[in-house]
């Protein structure tokens, strides 16, 4: 199952909106990029922010250390423009190109199979967005997300879970059933 991972890439600026230690929240991050490495493949822009803290960053760091199966596959935009210079190709096993950012923003939610919603920035509600069109549940842990605007969060399919514990039961349940017959 591919997992998808959207998030701020300042994760400084996002630990101080929703008022918690930052070393708290990366923590947080990069524990769930070891809960996926044993089961599942990831899918991420691979941006790196300004300053080297993003959410797919952290959490694509982790996953590499832990898996030795799973597959990170990294959303690259060909427009250079904005973020292009941050981009870090080497996380990433394999890269699915798309046109624009605004096309990366799609692409993600088309590749993932579950998003995992580890804060919110303008980006990241681009991303939330698509899920009007294109039918996919978003997780979202709530310590990390101030809110989803009702009128949004309406017309998606949104989970909220409060720890890890819940995160991994969640994805259990969401995962298709291995005893479906061919």
């Amino acid at each position: 199952m591919n997992i998808g991972i959207i998030g701020p890439t300042d994760l400084k600026r996002t630990a101080r909106i929703i008022g918690i230690p930052l070393q708290k929240y990366v923590e947080a991050i990069q524990r769930i990029g070891g809960l996926l490495a044993s089961t599942h493949n990831i899918v991420i822009i691979p941006d790196r922010g300004e300053d080297g803290l993003s959410t797919s960053v952290l959490v694509a760091d982790i996953y590499r250390q832990h898996s030795s199966r799973g597959r990170v596959t990294g959303v690259v935009p060909d427009e250079w423009r904005w973020g292009s210079l941050r981009l870090d190709l080497t996380l990433c096993d394999a890269i699915e190109r798309c046109a624009t950012w605004a096309n990366a923003a799609m692409r993600i939610v088309e590749l993932s199979d579950i998003l995992i919603v580890l804060g919110i920035s303008a980006g990241t509600m681009m991303e939330i967005c698509w899920g009007k069109w294109i039918k996919k549940p978003f997780v979202i842990l709530d310590d990390y997300v101030s809110e989803i605007p009702l009128e949004i969060g309406e017309e998606l399919r949104i989970l909220h879970v409060s720890n890890l514990s819940e995160l991994q039961s969640t994805i259990l349940k969401l995962e298709p059933s291995s005893t479906t017959a061919p």
